[in-house]
């Protein structure tokens, strides 16, 4: 404690507050001159006023108390002529007038404020730092005011991940209840805000753990892209080509509940032919809310010396999007005018990215593996074979895939 605005060292200056006897009434009272210099009935002004006046400056001086050390005064005396206008500065900076920390509960907030308000009036703001994680509807209690619910700005009850413990908490009572500012969720973002896309590309099968601070969900699910169509030895005059891949189907969904712990299940593509068609690319799936089949192999020549046409395998289909269902593109038929004038079928391009089938093969004799898929859920391209030509593989489909963009 130190001494400010006081007497100081005058004489007769004491260091322990005199007893006030004044008695204050109802109405204001106010000070009068003198009638006269020599007349004794203006207002007779006691060292109580002095003191009363002393006490409410100081105790605005000395209201931010002391610094984080907790000894040092927030304002010394070094700030005597303009300590008043830094004390109210400061008493603003350091938001004391409308924070406190969250002393209570599981979404059962309690705050202790220093100065608490008279009363709760609309446009009142108030911070707080969470004791606990938010995990349902919560309210707020002003120790020696109330207790008020705590909403989302569109009248709603908070959820849980909205909040974590720790949380600073920006709130504008509105009249009624106390409304969240600054909802930002467990993963940072605002509600309905996106937090990021998750690529699952892995053949096989996991339970999906969400993002913290997920409410929902947009599924993309892709499935395999079918093998591209081998051909089979040839004979001294037979030739032939195989077809290409068809591409994996796809649904989108966007699911609000119920998508923690699903099983990603995420199809392979089929394999090229060996001398045989192609085999059909797997389903991709996310649990029971969506899935996607895989895109058929391409058919495979017969050992001929005619020109034939070998058909590329079928698209996948899509079943349960609530948003997009689609069949993928068929892979392109193979077509084969002469021994030396062959054109293998090309994979289909996948539905999701794009492009990435494999491309068809020319050749003018001889023969020619099938060109594997480069895209998920694409189909393989078909293999080649002129006269006397071994067997030869069709290209791998490619695997499918699911993304799943996570929302606050």
């Amino acid at each position: 404690m130190f001494d400010i605005l006081g007497p100081a060292n005058a004489e007769g200056a004491v260091t322990t507050r005199p007893d006030d006897d004044r008695t204050f009434g109802a109405l204001d009272t106010w000070f009068e001159d003198c009638t006269s210099i020599d007349a004794g009935d203006g207002t007779d002004v006691r060292a109580a006023f002095f003191n009363g006046v002393l006490a409410v400056l100081r105790g605005l001086y000395r209201i931010n108390g002391n610094r984080l050390d907790g000894v040092t005064p927030i304002n010394g005396v070094e700030d005597r002529d303009n300590g008043l206008n830094r004390a109210v500065y400061n008493l603003v900076q350091r938001g004391k007038t409308n924070y406190a920390p969250d002393t209570g509960s599981t979404n059962a907030i309690v705050l202790n404020m220093w100065v608490p308000p008279i009363e709760l009036i609309a446009g009142l703001p108030l911070r707080t730092k969470l004791a606990n994680a938010i995990t349902g509807a919560a309210t707020v209690t002003i120790v020696g005011v109330g207790t008020v619910p705590l909403k989302n700005r569109d009248g709603s009850d908070l959820v849980a991940g909205v909040y974590g413990a720790g949380s600073v908490v920006d709130m504008i009572y509105d009249g009624t209840k106390l409304v969240v500012q600054n909802n930002l969720n467990a993963s940072g973002k605002a509600p309905g805000g996106f937090i990021k896309r998750r690529v699952f590309s892995t053949v096989g099968s996991t339970p999906y753990d969400p993002t913290p601070g997920t409410s929902y969900i947009v599924v993309t699910v892709l499935g395999g892209g079918g093998g591209g169509g081998g051909s089979p030895a040839m004979g001294g005059s037979s030739f032939g080509v195989a077809g290409g891949g068809g591409a994996g189907g796809v649904a989108i969904s966007q699911i609000a509940s119920g998508f923690s712990g699903a099983v990603i299940t995420v199809g392979g593509g089929g394999g090229g032919g060996a001398g045989v068609g192609g085999a059909t690319g797997g389903t991709s799936s996310f649990g029971a809310f969506c899935s996607a089949t895989g895109g058929g192999g391409g058919a495979s020549p017969d050992n001929i010396s005619i020109a034939s046409m070998q058909t590329g395998g079928a698209g996948g289909a899509g079943t349960g999007g609530n948003i997009y269902i689609s069949n993928g593109s068929s892979g392109v038929y193979g077509t084969a005018l002469s021994a030396v004038n062959l054109v293998s079928g090309p994979g289909a391009s996948s539905p999701v990215t794009g492009g990435g089938g494999g491309n068809s093969v020319f050749i003018s004799g001889g023969g020619s593996n099938g060109n594997h898929a480069t895209s998920f859920g694409a189909g393989g391209g078909g293999a080649s074979a002129g006269n006397s030509a071994p067997s030869h593989s069709g290209g791998n489909g490619g695997q499918g895939v699911i993304y799943i963009d996570e929302y606050a």
